[in-house]
C-alpha cells in the first residue's frame, strides 16, 4: 500500500485538511473518513485505485484541498516515497471528528545553539533555543518539526544534571503565524569534568510533544568553542489530544556523585510546573530494585520473601498476608523514592488527584512506579497509585534513536493479531486466544494473526507491518545482564524472539504504522541498562515508534493474567481510555489474591482512546 503515491501524499497532507477546508470541513469530514477507512482496509491494488479516484473527486469540491494535493504531487519523488511516515487514516480523521475543529497548525523546526565542548572553569555557558519556520542549516540540535497551535505558548524544559542552572529551567515561547519566535536563553555553569547530556522537553497546552538531547564535553583544560555536529532527527507530534491531568518527569543520572533522581511535575492548565529538590541515592538503584523484584517473585509464588535469606527455607503464606506484604512494598517505595515536597503536595491535593490521569515520563528502567502507595503521618490511601489514578508511563529519547515519538492519543484495534503458541502448557493461553478471536469477530476487527507462531512466521509478519495491534500470550524471561539480546518471548517449538529482532525492516514497519503491543508474558515489561542506554522490550518497541506497550514487570499467574486481559479489552470496547481499561483489568485480576494485578506496566498516553470504540450509532461494545 505504501507504493501508491496518492495514498502517501494524502496521508502527508491530511493534517492540513481542516484548516484548508475551513467552514466546508464539517460537511466534508464524514464522507472523507468513510472513503479513507475503506482505503486503509482494502488490499486489492485495483480497488485501491478506484477509491483513490473517489477521494480526489471529493477533494475537488474544495479548491484549496485539490490545489494542495496537486502541489505535493508535482514534488513527489517515487524513489523517496517510502520516507513519508504514514500511520492510520482512521486515527487521524476520527481525532478531527471527535475533537473541536483545529486551529490552523503552525509548523516549526527546533533550532538549538549549544557548544560541543566547554571548559570546567567557564562562568557561564549559554544555550539558545529557537523555533524556526524552516530547516536551519546551522542548528546544533537534531532536526525536529513541531506541529503547534497558534498563540498557545510552548513550554521548553531543560534538564542538565552536570550543570548549575543560573536561571529558570523552564521557559515559554509564544508563537504567531506572522513572526518567528524570540529566542530563549538558558544560562548554565558546569559542575564537573565529564561527558554530559542535556535534555530538552517541549510541551504545549499541557501535552508532551517530545524530547531531544544534546551531548557535550566538560573539559578540564581551557578549550575554544566548538560547534555541534548536525544530526537529522525528526520529532513527531499529534497536537490535538486531551492532555493528561498531571505529567511527572523523572530524570535519573547514575553517573553523578551521588546518583540522583530529579522530579518535575506539570499540572494541566498550569504554566511552568514545579521542580523538586533532587533525591540523592546513597546506594545502588539497581541492587535496590532487584531486591524488590526478588520479593515480588516470592510473593507471586505464595512464599514469605524474608525467610529464604534469613532462615534458609521457603515458608508459604496466605493471601491476606501476601496483600499486606504488597502494601508494605508500595508504601516503602513512596517513603524512600518520592521527594518530601512532592509527598506534601500530594497530601494537600489528594482529593484533586483522585481518578485523574497521570503520565510518568522517565529515563530510568527499574522502579515499579505503579506500586507507589501514598501515605502520611495520619493517613494512608486505600489503594496504590495505579488504582488511585489513571496512570501510564512513557520514555524519553535515547541518543542512539534517530526518531522521537510522542505518546499517541488515538489507538486502533482494526487490524489485530494474536500470537499465542499452542505448546506453552499454560492452561489459560488457549482461553486467551479464543477470547480474543471471539472479540475480533464480535467487533468486526480484521484478524491478521500469522498462521503458526514460529520465529520465521512472526518475524515476517512483523516486517510486513499490516497490523494495528499485536497481542502476544506466552512464556517470557528477563536477563538484566543483556536486556535486549536475551530477554525472550518464547514462540512455538521454544523458539525465542528478543528485542534484538526489532531492527531494520521490523522497526521500519513499526515506524510506519505506530501499532500497539501487548505482551502478556512474564517479566518482559522489565528493562535494564544495555551497552548504550535502556534495553528491553519497552525501550526497543517505543523507540521504534510503537504507540503503546503493555507487559508485566515480574512473573504472573496465567489465570490472573487472562482475567486481566479479558477485563481490559472489554473496557476498551466500552469506550474507556487505555489507562482506565488497564485500571479495570487490575481490579479484576486482584480478585485472585496474587500480585499479578500490580505487575503490569503501561507505556502509552493515559487518555488515549480507541478510534474503533465508537461508531455513529455509539460504542461498539453496546
Amino acid at each position: 500500500m505504501e507504493e501508491n503515491p496518492v495514498i502517501l501524499i494524502l496521508y502527508k497532507i491530511s493534517p492540513e485538511f481542516p484548516a484548508l477546508a475551513g467552514e466546508q470541513w464539517g460537511a466534508l469530514a464524514g464522507p472523507l473518513l468513510a472513503l479513507l477507512t475503506e482505503l486503509e482496509q482494502e488490499q486489492d491494488p485495483q480497488r485501491q485505485d478506484l477509491i483513490c479516484y473517489e477521494v480526489l473527486q471529493l477533494l475537488k469540491t474544495v479548491p484549496a484541498l485539490i490545489q494542495r494535493f496537486d502541489q505535493e504531487m508535482k514534488l513527489f519523488d517515487p524513489s523517496h516515497g517510502q520516507q513519508i511516515t504514514r500511520g492510520s487514516f482512521v486515527a487521524l480523521f476520527q481525532g478531527f471528528l471527535r475533537k473541536k475543529p483545529l486551529e490552523p497548525a503552525l509548523i516549526r523546526f527546533v533550532d538549538i545553539s549549544c557548544p560541543r565542548k566547554v571548559w570546567i572553569k567557564s562562568h557561564r555557558v549559554s544555550i539558545v533555543v529557537r523555533l524556526k519556520e524552516s530547516h536551519y542549516e546551522y542548528s546544533d540540535a537534531p532536526e525536529q518539526a513541531l506541529q503547534l497551535e497558534e498563540e498557545k505558548p510552548v513550554l521548553v524544559r531543560i534538564d542538565a544534571p552536570d550543570f548549575e542552572l543560573l536561571g529558570p529551567g523552564a521557559q515559554e515561547l509564544v508563537l504567531s503565524s506572522e513572526q518567528v519566535s524570540a529566542p530563549l536563553v538558558f544560562d548554565l555553569a558546569p559542575r564537573r569534568v565529564c561527558f554530559s547530556s542535556i535534555h530538552f522537553d517541549f510541551i504545549q497546552d499541557s501535552n508532551h510533544l517530545g524530547s531531544t538531547e544534546l551531548l557535550l564535553e566538560i573539559a578540564a583544560t581551557e578549550v575554544s568553542v566548538q560547534a555541534q555536529e548536525r544530526v537529522e532527527t525528526r520529532l513527531h507530534t499529534t497536537g490535538n489530544g486531551d492532555p493528561s491531568d498531571f505529567t511527572l518527569y523523572i530524570a535519573y543520572t547514575p553517573a553523578s556523585s551521588p546518583p540522583e533522581l530529579r522530579f518535575h511535575l506539570l499540572q494541566k492548565g498550569q504554566d511552568l510546573g514545579q521542580e523538586f529538590a533532587p533525591l540523592h541515592l546513597k546506594s545502588s538503584l539497581l541492587a535496590y530494585t532487584r531486591e524488590i523484584y526478588r520479593r515480588l517473585t516470592a510473593l507471586m509464588n505464595g512464599l514469605d520473601p524474608t525467610t529464604p535469606a534469613v532462615m534458609g527455607s521457603a515458608r508459604p503464606i496466605d493471601k491476606q498476608t501476601i496483600e499486606e506484604r504488597l502494601r508494605e512494598v508500595g508504601m516503602n517505595l513512596w517513603k524512600e523514592l518520592v521527594p518530601l515536597e512532592l509527598q506534601a503536595r500530594y497530601e494537600r491535593e489528594r482529593e484533586a488527584w483522585a481518578d485523574k490521569s497521570l503520565l510518568i515520563i522517565s529515563d530510568e528502567p527499574d522502579i515499579p512506579w505503579e506500586m507507589l502507595w501514598p501515605h502520611g503521618e495520619t493517613w494512608v490511601d486505600p489503594h496504590p497509585l495505579c488504582l488511585q489514578m489513571n496512570l501510564a508511563r512513557w520514555l524519553r529519547r535515547s541518543p542512539q534513536e534517530k526518531n522521537i515519538y510522542e505518546p499517541e492519543h488515538w489507538l486502533s484495534l482494526r487490524r489485530m493479531a494474536v500470537i499465542a503458541p499452542p505448546d506453552t502448557q499454560l492452561s489459560s493461553t488457549s482461553k486467551e486466544r479464543a477470547f480474543l478471536e471471539a472479540f475480533m469477530h464480535q467487533h468486526q476487527f480484521q484478524n491478521v494473526s500469522p498462521p503458526e507462531p514460529t520465529y520465521i512466521n512472526v518475524k515476517r509478519f512483523l516486517q510486513e507491518g499490516i497490523y494495528d495491534w499485536v497481542h502476544i500470550a506466552t512464556h517470557g524471561s528477563f536477563y538484566p545482564s543483556d536486556p535486549s539480546g536475551e530477554s525472550a518471548i518464547w514462540l512455538q517449538d521454544r523458539q525465542s524472539l528478543t528485542p534484538h529482532s526489532i531492527v531494520a525492516e521490523v522497526a521500519q514497519a513499526i515506524r510506519r504504522q505506530r501499532p500497539a503491543f501487548v505482551l502478556n508474558a512474564c517479566e518482559v515489561g522489565h528493562q535494564g541498562w544495555s551497552i548504550n542506554g535502556l534495553g528491553g522490550w519497552a525501550s526497543r518497541l517505543i523507540g521504534s515508534g510503537a504507540s503503546l506497550f503493555l507487559a508485566p514487570l515480574w512473573p504472573v499467574k496465567d489465570g490472573s493474567a487472562y482475567r486481566f486481559t479479558r477485563s481490559m479489552y472489554q473496557s476498551l470496547a466500552n469506550g474507556n481510555t487505555i489507562a482506565e481499561a488497564v485500571r479495570q483489568g487490575r481490579l479484576e485480576a486482584r480478585r485472585e489474591g496474587d500480585p499479578t494485578w500490580l505487575a503490569y506496566s503501561l507505556y502509552a498516553h493515559p487518555n488515549a482512546s480507541m478510534i474503533d470504540s465508537y461508531s455513529r450509532e455509539g460504542p461498539v461494545g453496546d
